[in-house]
């Protein structure tokens, strides 16, 4: 066997390749120091993923890393895990404790097969895995591997690895003569006339083929001036990334440029509010969610373009509307705008606080991500007050 060597990644032993955090994309130290040595935990993704260059199993991890992230924790939970190629990809690594099963994060190592739902490891998984054993054995760790379900009430590993963890058996099996992964099984909604995948698996840069395009599609029909130069052409490159982007910053979601499952129910809502949209303006459903068509019906009532995006531009609007002037009018949608925003629309001495629970975060630049499924009494009254044409 050859020794496997990459400019990106550290040949640490015979059959094995170890990426460090910062060739995968993520940060070097996530969440407090540690040293898990009682064994591995084998997971699994659950839903299943795709497959393609190790640049999409790089971009995967940093997916997961952002996913975790949201979720409240530090950064990705697993110490590490094992692309369908056979590389050992670092999350946590093997120094810190990690956040992938209660009972077992400070002592053992959380170790993920990147695969899910039906799909079964490669023989370079289970090679990796092997080898991997040793490599840990050498820092300490014990042999013991367990899966997730023997520490928490959940279906992860799944049945195939998990029966393999109850037996010990790690050889090959009934995937060794698989030198091309299956492709994945893509199922699809249809919305306002056209297919739209659901986002399980994902998709992502670089990947091509009827999913992209059918995305892309989609895309377009919601918003057509997206995707100028190359359309509808089943690659997703820089463009389709930059489309996805445009649909999350819309929609008040995470901005990763990843087509995943809350992506893909964001395109189905938008789709179907535009294929539903009577001419001419529509009362907004009085829901308390801060998303793209609140914004739009707020810059239509500014009198600024109606782009629905939560800017600079629509937050000075905003603010000179609620009374704020000189210094205040910066176009940044922070606790003194808020309360504005309070006052102007009705609320009560007690509730004017300048907390707005649908706002996330306000970059430099002016630019508010949301909060999308967090339903406030401030955006209540809001949409109450547009509705009423008296903001």
């Amino acid at each position: 066997m050859q020794l496997l060597v990459a400019l990106t990644t550290v040949p640490v032993m015979l059959g094995l390749v170890i990426e460090s955090a910062s060739t995968v994309g993520i940060p070097t130290v996530i969440g407090s120091s540690g040293r898990p040595r009682s064994g591995r935990v084998v997971h699994y993704n659950g839903g299943p993923l795709t497959w393609g260059s190790h640049a999409n199993c790089r971009a995967q991890v940093r997916q997961m890393h952002a996913y975790h992230r949201a979720r409240g924790w530090a950064g990705i939970g697993y110490h590490l895990l094992i692309c369908w190629h056979g590389v050992v990809l670092t999350g946590r690594g093997i120094y810190r404790v990690g956040a992938h099963a209660p009972g077992a994060n400070a002592s053992h190592v959380g170790v993920q097969f990147m695969l899910g739902g039906s799909q079964r490891p490669s023989a370079a998984q289970l090679a990796a895995f092997v080898a991997l054993a040793a490599w840990l054995a050498a820092r300490g760790v014990k042999a013991s591997v367990t899966g997730h379900r023997d520490w928490n009430s959940t279906s992860c590993p799944g049945d195939h690895l998990y029966r393999r963890v109850r037996s010990g058996d790690w050889g090959s099996g009934d995937s060794g003569d698989r030198s091309v992964p299956p492709a994945p099984t893509f199922s699809y909604w249809t919305v306002a006339g056209v297919r739209v995948p659901t986002g399980d698996p994902w998709l992502l840069r670089g990947m091509r083929g009827t999913p992209v395009l059918r995305l892309q599609e989609g895309l377009k029909k919601w918003r057509p001036s997206l995707l100028p130069q190359y359309g509808a052409d089943g690659s997703f490159g820089q463009e389709t990334e930059d489309a996805v982007e445009a649909l999350q910053r819309a929609r008040g979601i995470r901005i990763d440029g990843v087509y995943g499952t809350e992506s893909a129910a964001e395109l189905r809502r938008a789709l179907s509010s535009s294929a539903s949209k009577p001419s001419g303006p529509d009362p907004l459903v009085v829901d308390g969610r801060l998303g793209e068509l609140t914004a739009k019906a707020v810059q239509r009532a500014l009198q600024v373009e109606d782009d629905g995006v939560w800017g600079p531009v629509t937050v000075r609007a905003m603010q000179l509307r609620c009374g704020l002037r000189g210094r205040a009018v910066d176009g940044i949608l922070g606790p003194q705008t808020t309360r504005a925003v309070q006052r102007r629309v009705g609320l009560t001495s007690r509730a004017v606080d300048g907390i707005w629970p649908s706002v996330r975060a306000v970059s430099k630049a002016g630019i508010v991500t949301l909060n999308s499924g967090v339903v406030s009494q401030t955006t209540r009254e809001l949409q109450k007050t547009v509705n009423a044409r008296r903001f």
